[in-house]
């Protein structure tokens, strides 16, 4: 072989060799029906999901105890559905849900007793059709009474959240899970409307992950 065929070679080698590494880098995860328990994965060779319908009253939190035994365990959801607000979803859409080993596909849903409203705690991810007149005269007056607030005070508000959430990533990438729950929970109680909100729940839903397998 000439001394040019040899160079060509060599180099179309490397490609080669470069385009395998790259390749084993990325990885691409799709959705693969199953027809009984008895298909679901091995521990540490996936996560069955199964999809069930939202049903009105319905929260993210309700949906994860019903199927997975801990309503701790909702933002796990996020990562296998598009949900803009972890606090709104409504009555009639399909979401794709984790289901634990070991509990059955498809729990009973118990018999609700007919019982007089009354004020409770809020909870993430209330199945609803609309927000009411009531409500929604409620927003306005938070707004307003969001826009009169001191400035300085919102900026080290924000720059205390911003910190907290430095912590929380830091004892993320240290595989610190419980530290990262911990700090993550925090952040979201204090800053709900920050935009990286939307990152700590997903970031919250891979440590569940992690602590289940």
């Amino acid at each position: 072989m000439t001394r040019p065929a040899c160079g060509v070679a060599a180099a179309l080698l490397l490609l080669g060799l470069a385009a395998h590494v790259q390749a084993q880098q990325h990885y691409l995860y799709t959705p693969k029906a199953v027809n009984t328990e008895e298909s679901a994965p091995q521990q540490g060779e996936g996560v069955l999901v199964r999809e069930v319908p939202v049903h009105r009253g319905d929260t993210l939190a309700k949906i994860s105890k019903r199927f997975s035994g801990r309503a701790s365990y909702y933002p796990q959801i996020l990562l296998f559905n598009r949900i803009d607000n972890p606090d709104l979803i409504y009555a009639g859409d399909t979401l794709r849900v984790p289901v634990s080993p070991g509990r059955p596909s498809e729990p009973k849903r118990e018999a609700v007793q007919p019982a007089p409203e009354a004020a409770g705690p809020t909870v993430p991810a209330v199945g609803k059709t609309r927000p009411s007149k009531k409500t929604k005269h409620k927003h306005r007056q938070a707004h307003r009474k969001a826009g009169t607030a001191p400035q300085p005070k919102a900026a080290t508000a924000e720059a205390a959240g911003a910190k907290l959430y430095e912590r929380a990533m830091t004892a993320y990438r240290q595989d610190d899970c419980r530290a990262a729950l911990e700090l993550f929970d925090r952040f979201l109680a204090g800053n709900p409307s920050s935009p990286l909100a939307a990152d700590a729940s997903l970031y919250k839903a891979e440590c569940y992950l992690k602590q289940s397998r």
